[in-house]
């Protein structure tokens, strides 16, 4: 898969089912190829200490959602700045707020 290019696309607005239909992929591809990398993953959590950013619950360093916070270009979108831990309600408010 083209990461770029559905990075590029999700930037634009897109959900991961456009996107997944445009690449011919299926949303759950999509997202897995937008995830952050573990590593990242691990520093994001930690620094929120596995606590949701917005609700403050305990979402576990594990079962939270990266959620990136207002990326606009492609560099920004992986830059830990701009990286917070969500729960699972959380990030579906956060992502249906963007389209």
């Amino acid at each position: 898969m083209d990461k770029e290019k559905a990075l590029a696309l999700r930037l634009r607005g897109k959900t991961f089912e456009e996107i997944g239909l445009e690449m011919n992929r299926t949303p759950s591809n999509v997202i897995s190829a937008l995830n952050p990398p573990v590593a990242i993953r691990v520093i994001v959590a930690d620094r929120c200490r596995g606590i949701c950013q917005t609700c403050y619950i305990g979402v576990g360093k594990k079962e939270g959602h990266i959620h990136e916070i207002g990326a606009t270009k492609l560099d920004k979108y992986t830059d830990l700045d701009n990286l917070t831990l969500l729960c699972r309600p959380c990030a579906q408010t956060a992502h249906e707020r963007k389209t």
